[in-house]
């Protein structure tokens, strides 16, 4: 028997070891809290290498040499070697170090981001999340109404309706803030000591990808740490796998969520529950099924990721 108690210290206790493992590789600096308010994102960008971070209006795209800094000049696991009084070089064990601790925690963060979030995506699906614009897709982590959220695609649908089907899982702000301390200054980080120490140039743009070694992650690699933590928490006597995670977290939205969730109608403009937003219609001369109708917002409803899918999303995450 599995406990709702004990299912949810599964999601704490990886919570717990994450952001332990944050501190240690932020040289347990603590940057300034940031308002995600004054971070712009334009999610409609499809310009490769785009993402909040690279977004010149938020001045972020440099702001992971003030750790590049502390890490190689810290007296503790710093990075670089003295010899004599003004000559340092590359301490290899040290640099290596902070790539296999990069690896420990973004599996960790992979983790995070399945349990967080609702109900449970597909690894395969995971596994495909770029941190940025490429040529040919576009990326999978961005923020709106100051949340951080996660697109995952599904390509099923194209079989019936030529359009991906998309997916927005918003985070909550722990797991927002080690998402946010990661891609800003974690990982520019990692790939530094990379180009620098061991003069490897390339950058995957795949978020869940090793730095310590070449390669990729499958979802053997998420079971296994899924598997874990699992047995590490009290009153879990066994290792919940991926299919597993998947299907408990189905069953306990239907169980449990589902019963004390508001029902909403996105056409309901009758009813006291209907929101406010319904007024746009009305000015148009339109009920809001009309509009959609329409200016063709619903044919591509949930296929583009427009501010009233992501609010449906945002709630239901």
């Amino acid at each position: 028997r599995l406990s709702m108690d004990s299912f949810r210290g599964l999601a704490r206790e990886v919570l717990r070891s994450a952001t332990l493992r944050c501190k240690r590789l932020m040289y347990d600096w603590e940057p300034a809290d940031i308002n995600l308010n004054n971070i712009r994102d334009k999610i409609s960008t499809t310009t490769p290498g785009y993402s909040f971070v690279s977004d010149p209006a938020n001045g972020l795209a440099d702001a992971y040499l003030d750790l590049f800094l502390r890490a190689c000049a810290s007296p503790t696991d710093g990075l670089l070697k003295k010899h004599g009084q003004d000559q340092s070089t590359w301490d290899a064990k040290a640099a290596q170090a902070y790539l296999d601790g990069h690896d420990e925690f973004l599996k960790m963060l992979m983790v995070l981001f399945n349990l967080d979030g609702g109900q449970a995506a597909r690894i395969s699906e995971l596994l495909t999340i770029e941190h940025c614009n490429t040529s040919s897709r576009l990326r999978g982590i961005c923020i709106y109404g100051a949340k951080m959220f996660s697109i995952t695609r599904h390509h099923k649908t194209r079989l019936s309706t030529n359009n991906e089907f998309q997916v927005a899982r918003f985070f909550s702000k722990p797991v927002t803030m080690l998402a946010y301390r990661y891609l800003v200054y974690i990982r520019p980080v990692a790939y530094t000591i990379l180009r620098k120490c061991f003069l490897h140039a390339s950058e995957d743009t795949l978020l869940f990808a090793p730095a310590s070694r070449s390669g990729s992650w499958t979802t053997k690699t998420f079971t296994e740490e899924l598997r874990q933590f699992s047995k590490a928490v009290p009153g879990i006597s066994f290792g919940i796998g991926v299919q597993l995670y998947r299907q408990l977290s189905i069953a306990i939205t239907e169980k449990h969520v589902h019963r004390v969730a508001i029902n909403f109608n996105r056409f309901d403009d009758v009813t006291n529950a209907a929101e406010e937003d319904v007024a746009f219609a009305w000015q148009s001369g339109h009920r809001p099924m009309q509009r959609y109708s329409t200016y063709g917002l619903d044919g591509a409803f949930p296929d583009q990721l427009q501010p009233a899918l992501l609010r449906i999303y945002a709630k239901v995450s």
